[in-house]
């Protein structure tokens, strides 16, 4: 897990509240550089994986977007690109249903 810078962090932030267009712009050494959505999610996952936890309102923004209804709050970056990923890749309900993965609580029996 990786703390990310906040310049990169808030390219991202701005691709959420500008509704997940299909590239946004990142700064990378001080130049400003045009991605595309699958690279900008790619940086924020896997090996890196950003361990920063993303604000309410972007958490609730990644709900809405994947459709689940379950309480978001928390969400790191990278889980965010993971289970966006996974929605764009598989499409339908994937990344929500994978975010519900991720995010139901153990009960006693799998705990142990």
């Amino acid at each position: 897990m990786t703390h990310f810078p906040t310049h990169i962090r808030n390219a991202f932030l701005e691709w959420v509240d500008d509704g997940f267009p299909e590239a946004t712009t990142i700064e990378e050494r001080y130049v400003p550089r045009r991605i595309s959505t699958d690279e900008l999610l790619r940086w924020f996952m896997l090996p890196t994986m950003c361990s920063d936890v993303m604000p309410g309102h972007a958490c609730d923004q990644v709900a809405g977007e994947l459709e689940y209804f379950g309480d978001a709050r928390g969400m790191t970056y990278g889980l965010a690109a993971s289970t966006l990923f996974v929605q764009r890749t598989l499409g339908g309900e994937a990344g929500g249903k994978y975010l519900a993965k991720l995010c139901t609580p153990l009960d006693a029996a799998q705990v142990g």
